[in-house]
């Protein structure tokens, strides 16, 4: 094949591209690189049934060559109903479930737990919780670092299906109680 060819067939392409779609160059110099590429494969009718090929929808911008498809966000569930719905609609397909628990802040051994969950359950839940509860007294709960939208690009990169991240009131309503202190029974008998 000539060198030259395929260069002429590209430029004969994208100017009949401009041309269908109603854009400058002009039909003449449509025709001219037409006659160009026909000298070239040594066929009059070359043009046209090269232009012939051109689909209307060449009017959009040519694709990359090499397209990576973007995950799609994680579902954040912030509520106990969300995380039941959305739960619910997995466990109705049989599909296996697997929990990476954190408190947020993910680094790559949080990563290598979310892959591992991801090669044993088709679904993979990553809660972010920072829990109250397992800060003392003397350690600072508030000085914990907090990266919610950095966590969930991260956990969108791995394709996680859902975020459980729910607030303090969520997990501890009103009412909660994490242990129960019971009263002595009076040991005096009442007549």
């Amino acid at each position: 094949m000539n060198p030259n060819l395929s260069g002429t067939i590209r430029d004969q392409f994208e100017i009949a591209r401009d041309f269908v779609c109603g854009k400058p160059p002009a039909r003449e110099l449509v025709h001219e690189v037409g006659a160009r590429v026909a000298a070239l494969i040594g066929s009059p009718s070359s043009f046209k049934i090269f232009s012939g090929f051109i689909p209307r929808r060449s009017c959009a911008r040519p694709a990359p060559k090499h397209r990576t498809k973007m995950p799609s966000p994680p579902v954040i569930a912030r509520t106990v109903r969300a995380l039941h719905r959305a739960i619910d609609d997995y466990r109705s397909r049989k599909a296996t479930i697997a929990l990476v628990p954190t408190m947020g802040a993910l680094h790559d051994g949080h990563m290598s737990l979310v892959r591992l969950a991801k090669r044993r359950a088709r679904r993979v839940i990553v809660s972010i919780f920072v829990n109250p509860t397992q800060f003392a007294p003397t350690e600072d709960y508030g000085a914990y670092p907090r990266r919610r939208k950095a966590d969930v690009a991260r956990l969108a990169a791995e394709a996680v299906d859902i975020v459980w991240n729910p607030d303090v009131k969520t997990m501890y309503p009103n009412g909660f109680a994490t242990w129960r202190r019971w009263r002595a029974i009076s040991t005096s008998e009442s007549g």
